[in-house]
């Protein structure tokens, strides 16, 4: 009788240990990341140099984007990577690259675009912009090289230009009294100085609400 009821004992312990396993297991698979997971890609963290990759010369023009929708200079994309938000409808919403020959010695380089989302309209662009050197990227990315996007009116935009060399123009302004109060804009231009972005001395652009207006 006790030799039944210490094998009872052993069997119930051994399903828990083996429920608590498979409990385990799924919890690491269906772990997901608040940033969002990438839909049938993988991790952009590694982003292999494709040696077979052409430079993108394609450059938009203003009359290819609607009245809504802001040019920012970077043309057709290379490669896109859709993520998935999360419940309330924030995190990493896209990946874009764009293949350019930024420093004009005939390699590919690098400028990539991500969207971040936050659940508001409030949402905003990063960009990073990358030369190549032999086998790798060397990031030369200015500090704040970031969007400040609203419904009705951005506090920060940028536009990239390829002609007739590299440079990026900054437009931004501080917040006011509310999000739409307009107040005055700074120009800063961003110019390839070697391996390096060298900005100008700031220009005043005037008092506005959406600095999208003055590019």
């Amino acid at each position: 009788m006790k030799n039944q009821r210490g094998d009872i004992k052993l069997t119930v312990l051994m399903i828990l240990a083996i429920g608590m396993l498979f409990a385990i297991i799924y919890m690491l698979r269906t772990n997901t990341s608040r940033v969002g997971n990438a839909v049938g890609i993988s991790s952009p963290t590694t982003t292999p140099i494709d040696n077979d990759a052409k430079i993108n010369t394609s450059v938009t023009t203003l009359n290819e984007y609607s009245d809504s929708e802001f040019n920012d200079g970077l043309g057709r994309a290379d490669k896109t990577e859709k993520y998935e938000l999360d419940e309330i409808g924030a995190g990493l919403a896209e990946i874009v690259e764009f293949n350019r020959d930024i420093n004009s010695d005939g390699m590919i380089d690098r400028i990539t675009r991500r969207r971040i989302e936050n659940g508001t309209p409030h949402f905003y662009y990063q960009y990073t912009i990358e030369i190549r050197r032999n086998a790798s990227f060397i990031d030369i990315t200015p500090p704040d090289m970031q969007t400040v996007e609203g419904a009705d009116c951005a506090l920060r935009k940028f536009r990239f230009m390829f002609q007739p060399k590299f440079s990026i123009q900054k437009i931004d302004r501080p917040m006011g009294d509310t999000w739409n109060t307009p107040t005055p804009a700074i120009q800063t231009i961003y110019k390839l100085n070697g391996e390096k972005l060298v900005e100008s001395s700031p220009r005043d652009m005037g008092t506005v609400c959406d600095v999208g207006e003055l590019f």
